[in-house]
């Protein structure tokens, strides 16, 4: 087996995203962003199966406002290429 080159961090942040879905709580969706980078997580739900309309007012109160509009729309066009 071949040693990594780079630490794990390194290939989580350039291989990894993540969504809200199933967790819209903010500690959490900062956590993510904090590690991840704000590029790398995405804003999701579950609907019909999982509804929360109270998860889109506690988001709107996390980071800045370009921050909260890649959460979104932004890394999901960048994701998606749309």
């Amino acid at each position: 087996m071949k040693p990594l080159q780079r630490k794990v961090s390194d290939y989580l942040r350039e291989n990894v995203y993540v969504t809200s879905s199933g967790m819209a709580w903010a500690p959490a969706i900062q956590f993510c962003q904090q590690v991840l980078g704000v590029d790398r997580v995405l804003y999701a739900m579950d609907y019909p199966y999982q509804f929360e309309a109270g998860e889109v007012v506690e988001m709107d109160a996390v980071g800045t406002d370009l921050e909260r509009r890649k959460f979104y729309e932004l890394n999901a066009r960048a994701v998606f290429d749309i």
